[in-house]
């Protein structure tokens, strides 16, 4: 999901809803058996944390529960040295969920990484345990980058397990908005750098497995740059969800903003306003508006993004009480996604939307539009007919004449 600038309210804070021995508030969560409960507490108590340098870590300063729940997952051994490694390596969303960076590099502003290979590999292996034990779970996924879908460059992703839905799709939520309840995470989220050969496997472990029920608002671009963005090695996500489709009709999406505003003030209170507002006009020369490494701000708007889907999923109602339809509308989508008309569909339409631009919104679109074609050739190489052809060229055509710039066919941006 791109960085938007749609209107919306704010949402509810967690921070206050951990207790203090490694548990969570959550509703519909399992209860910590005793033996789990004491192995946590004796692991809080025996963690000694040094006085050298340790990333912004205090003193004697216990394990973030959320992170405990996310090391004990898989039911393995967990050592101090490893509950550290996850204590350095996390930022928190504006609730206080804490969320694990998965990157080598300085991927966020103000955040230090773990650069020494053997204590990342360390770390690495750690996450991929933890991740592997959460199959058979729905997890909220969301993505962020430079116009997601085909043209598009995804850098960001974040992942974080939910228990607002059950297993069948069904909401838990009852027929009066007031009386549903926000569920507290019960572990740890992911904000991963698509650029990290780490995090690079972590999303393709999730998104391409159907053991895991993955949650998006809106993910018809999202699952197209992870198809078809070459530096991801073509992740063909399975078992989706587009979850905006339970609040939708065809041809009238429910933006995000317009959701979170029907919510009870309780599941909005908290979090930023989803309308952070953002200078799109670099696009129009083919540069980046979303800079890396990314700023602690638009980190946290990305985090967020997954606590207001929860919010609008705990209190809305979809259609039939059930999201079973829109996992059917997506899996249509994904396999169209395989099939070059539907990407010629796409510049259809995208030209209609060129039509109406002026200005720098027009020279913005025909740059876009420009990437999108780029893509589609190379995409589909091969494969499109000799209409689906002049379709392009045409499109190329009449794109090009409202700007001078010209986009690498390797889809680089200056």
């Amino acid at each position: 999901m791109e960085f938007t600038t749609n209107k919306s309210t704010t949402s509810t804070s967690l921070k206050d809803s951990f207790n203090n021995q490694g548990e969570t508030k959550t509703s519909g969560a399992k209860k910590t058996q005793t033996s789990d409960t004491h192995n946590l507490e004796t692991v809080m108590t025996n963690l000694k944390i040094a006085t050298g340098e340790t990333n912004s870590i205090s003193i004697n300063k216990k394990i973030h529960p959320l992170l405990l729940n996310f090391a004990t997952s898989g039911g393995y051994e967990t050592s101090n040295d490893d509950l550290l490694l996850l204590e350095q390596n996390h930022i928190c969303s504006s609730l206080g969920v804490p969320f694990l960076v998965i990157s080598k590099d300085t991927f966020i502003t103000g955040h230090k990484p773990l650069i020494d290979t053997t204590k990342y590999n360390k770390f690495l292996a750690l996450v991929l345990k933890s991740v592997k034990a959460q199959q058979g779970e729905i997890i909220l996924a969301d993505f962020e980058g430079e116009m997601p879908g085909f043209g598009g460059d995804l850098s960001c992703a974040q992942f974080m397990p939910t228990r607002v839905i059950e297993n069948s799709l069904v909401t838990k939520c009852t027929s009066n908005a007031n009386e549903c309840l926000l569920c507290s995470p019960h572990t740890a989220g992911l904000i991963v750098d698509l650029r990290d050969t780490g995090g690079i496997m972590i999303t393709q472990l999730i998104m391409s497995d159907v053991a895991f029920t993955k949650l998006i608002w809106g993910a018809t671009g999202d699952l197209t740059s992870l198809r078809y963005q070459r530096s991801l090695g073509n992740i063909r996500a399975k078992n989706v969800v587009d979850v905006q489709r339970g609040f939708s009709s065809p041809g009238r999406l429910l933006g995000m903003g317009t959701a979170i505003s029907r919510c009870p003030r309780k599941f909005i209170q908290g979090l930023p306003s989803k309308d952070q507002g953002h200078d799109w006009s670099p696009r129009a020369q083919n540069r980046r508006c979303v800079p890396l490494p990314l700023s602690q701000s638009f980190a946290k708007y990305a985090m967020d993004d997954l606590h207001r889907i929860d919010a609008i999923l705990s209190c809305l109602r979809p259609s039939g009480n059930s999201y079973k339809s829109a996992l059917r509308v997506t899996d249509v989508f994904l396999a169209e996604l395989e099939n070059p008309s539907g990407a010629i569909l796409q510049i259809q339409n995208e030209l209609g939307y060129f039509a109406r631009k002026y200005g720098i919104q027009k020279r913005i679109k025909a740059v876009e539009i420009n990437r999108v074609l780029v893509h589609i050739k190379n995409a589909f190489e091969g494969r499109l007919s000799i209409r689906q052809k002049q379709i392009i060229e045409q499109a190329l055509q009449r794109v090009t004449r409202a700007t001078s710039v010209t986009v690498p066919n390797d889809l680089s941006w200056f």
